[in-house]
């Protein structure tokens, strides 16, 4: 009786032979490692993939921002030219037949003057609707659709509101939060250093270490509280950064530590058209 033999150990072309061991090389002819190599390479390639796309993305929406900033100084800088003076923060007796020259609120008495051009019912800038839409900023969602919520807020009060009777921002010579029908606009001559004063911004109003999105005004305020995580939301928005422009039309991209919390001099002039730290409102 014969016996067939078969080698399972190799396979034989003429003279030579090609030696495997099964279950270490795959019929492709990769190793286990091989292919856990490539897999990871794909990997790390995806991800850097995801990362520039999303680097890509946020670039995008600060350039929008930034350019609605950029807007809004124009649209200031237009009526400034045009009238002398600023817009007022908030003008009270625009229904009473005084102060025609200013619409009810700062962003209104520019809304002919910027490009694109605001829409025309007054409220939709205060929801968040286009034009005037910051990309990244978020509106909490446990926010009453009652309450406005602005993406672009006016230095219409400088530094210490809420700790001062005085203001020295640029909507107007008084507060106009304690009751008063309107304020005497501020003309372009009584701001002392333009290129160093704030004109607008990203809607914040913060002191120290708490920040409040959604506002109208951009401020440096002592009644600043957080609402819905605010805090956090607003250092998420830009990077823990806020687009600004100056009263000399130069836009600029601060950290918020630097216009909330910084005591020096330099930052906290940044505030006030008379060119002042008023660092006494520091303690008020």
């Amino acid at each position: 009786m014969r016996l067939k033999v078969t080698n399972l150990g190799c396979r034989c072309h003429g003279n030579h032979q090609d030696q495997f061991v099964v279950g270490q090389r795959s019929i492709s002819g990769f190793t286990r490692i091989e292919l856990l190599s490539l897999v990871l390479a794909l990997a790390a390639l995806g991800a850097l993939v995801r990362a520039g796309v999303a680097t890509m993305a946020r670039d995008s929406r600060e350039r929008v921002c930034l350019a609605n900033v950029r807007q809004i100084g124009v649209g200031v800088a237009r009526f400034a030219e045009r009238h002398g003076e600023y817009p007022l923060g908030i003008n009270k007796r625009r229904f009473l037949g005084s102060n025609q020259l200013h619409s009810t609120s700062w962003l209104l008495s520019i809304a002919d003057l910027t490009e694109p051009k605001l829409p025309a019912w007054p409220g939709a800038f205060l929801v968040g609707a286009k034009p005037w839409k910051c990309p990244s900023a978020q509106r909490p969602v446990e926010l009453s659709v009652q309450v406005g919520f602005s993406d672009y807020g006016y230095n219409a009060n400088g530094f210490g509101l809420g700790r001062s009777n005085s203001v020295s921002g640029i909507g107007g010579s008084f507060s106009t939060r304690a009751g008063a029908t309107t304020a005497p606009a501020i003309k372009v001559n009584e701001v002392v250093n333009p290129g160093g004063t704030l004109l607008a911004g990203d809607g914040f109003s913060g002191w120290n270490e708490v920040v409040l999105d959604g506002q109208s005004y951009l401020e440096r305020s002592a009644t600043a509280m957080d609402r819905f995580g605010s805090t956090r939301r607003s250092n998420r928005r830009h990077n823990s950064n806020a687009n600004v422009v100056f009263a000399d039309g130069h836009t600029d991209s601060l950290t918020l530590s630097t216009l909330f919390a910084d005591t020096s001099d330099q930052a906290l002039q940044l505030w006030n058209r008379d060119g002042l730290p008023h660092r006494e409102r520091l303690m008020e």
